[in-house]
């Protein structure tokens, strides 16, 4: 997980330098989807092998080192320049502005770009919601395997069918839907749009999860509540992730870590 991490923060910085003004959304939501996608693919593969015991955790774990490892051995074939997040000549420029203006000022142990960081009202509402909403996905897909095993008592095969099909359909979908409908209103690079897409998508969500504890024993509206909750939760992903790599050019790989490492602590 921390050697992961490490490489993580560069990736939505990566898209928001080389990817096509027009595909930017696509290109920073498929990152996300896929992130998801490996994880219903590990929720499935290690259901199945402890039902069937097929394979042990340590080979479980075995393969996804060596699959991490084939990855991590061709990007090392990349060319340097195409990896290479650099900066534009508008971010550079802003930049030496920056540094004009705090030439007179006493120095402070608190890194420049995490005080710039600081002081975006923009970067830190998209904090807050980016927070606020892996908190709230991460904490429903944990409940609803717990509701489905306690208060429907389903099966363990059942849970995981169930679980995979919500993962997939619910924020995958969502993640795919919100950045489809976002590219065509401009991308995360219109501001306004994303904004206000991220409002209307979390006041869909919180409805969805005020309809929970009306759906009494059915399996099926309580699982049309929680599907709603998390499409909706997880559409502005694309918006946020990429507001907060770009609102503030000058401290992007900051941004991008503090989003995440916040995001992760939320969930």
């Amino acid at each position: 997980g921390l050697c992961w991490g490490l490489a993580a923060v560069h990736y939505p910085t990566w898209v928001n330098r080389y990817g096509p003004t027009d595909k930017r959304t696509l290109w920073m939501a498929g990152i996300n989807a896929m992130l998801l996608t490996g994880i219903v693919s590990g929720y499935v593969i290690g259901g199945l092998a402890r039902a069937t015991g097929i394979a042990t955790w340590e080979t479980l774990y075995l393969l996804e080192a060596l699959l991490m490892f084939s990855c991590g051995l061709l990007g090392s074939r990349f060319d340097p320049d195409v990896v290479r997040v650099e900066q534009s000549e508008e971010a550079a420029g802003a930049k030496e502005d920056a540094k004009e203006k705090q030439s007179g000022d006493q120095k402070s142990f608190i890194p420049k770009e995490l005080r710039a960081l600081g002081g975006s009202g923009l970067f830190l509402c998209t904090l807050a919601a980016g927070c606020f909403q892996s908190g709230s996905v991460g904490f429903m897909l944990y409940f609803i395997t717990q509701a489905l095993g306690a208060v429907f008592h389903w099966s363990p095969r059942s849970i995981y069918i169930a679980v995979s099909l919500v993962i997939t359909v619910g924020p995958i979908g969502g993640i795919l839907s919100g950045a489809a409908y976002l590219n065509r209103v401009g991308g995360y690079q219109n501001y306004r749009k994303a904004n206000g897409m991220t409002a209307v998508c979390a006041i869909l969500s919180l409805l969805c999860g005020c309809c929970l504890p009306f759906a009494g024993g059915s399996p099926l509206l309580y699982g049309m509540a929680n599907l709603g909750l998390l499409l909706f939760g997880a559409a502005p992903t694309a918006a946020i992730n990429g507001i907060a790599v770009s609102c503030v050019p000058e401290a992007k790989h900051f941004a991008s870590a503090t989003q995440f490492a916040m995001q992760n602590l939320a969930k």
